[in-house]
């Protein structure tokens, strides 16, 4: 076989009727590398005095699991609440505006959550 490709030989027999089975291989999810997108989509709720922020956070995984995410927070907005999908502990720094959410279990499928400000 040439570098770089996959290949087999073949050798039938004069006995029966030969049988030739193709399979691919399998995925192993666990071993890619993790690519994946995400959106995002908020909505503002004024009230007297406070402004209620909820965020949809819709992920696609397109190579491997999804395990974990940060998000960067925009300056001024606080994290109240994380949750309405496969989210496991969380975990927001103030200083630094970043989030990070474990996926909980890992995700290979598309995936949403949501979070409140």
């Amino acid at each position: 076989m040439a570098e770089g490709r996959s290949g087999a030989k073949l050798v039938l027999g004069p006995d029966g009727e030969p049988v030739i089975r193709c399979a691919p291989q399998t995925r192993n999810l666990a071993a890619e590398p993790t690519r994946f997108y995400a959106e995002g989509a908020t909505l503002f709720i004024p009230g007297p005095g406070v402004v209620n922020g909820y965020a949809r956070v819709t992920v696609r995984p397109v190579q491997g699991r999804v395990s974990a995410l940060e998000l960067d927070v925009p300056a001024g907005f606080t994290v109240g609440e994380v949750g309405q999908g496969p989210v496991g502990t969380w975990r927001f720094d103030q200083a630094s505006g970043r989030l990070r959410v474990a996926v909980e279990p890992a995700q290979a499928a598309a995936f949403n959550f949501r979070i409140e400000f």
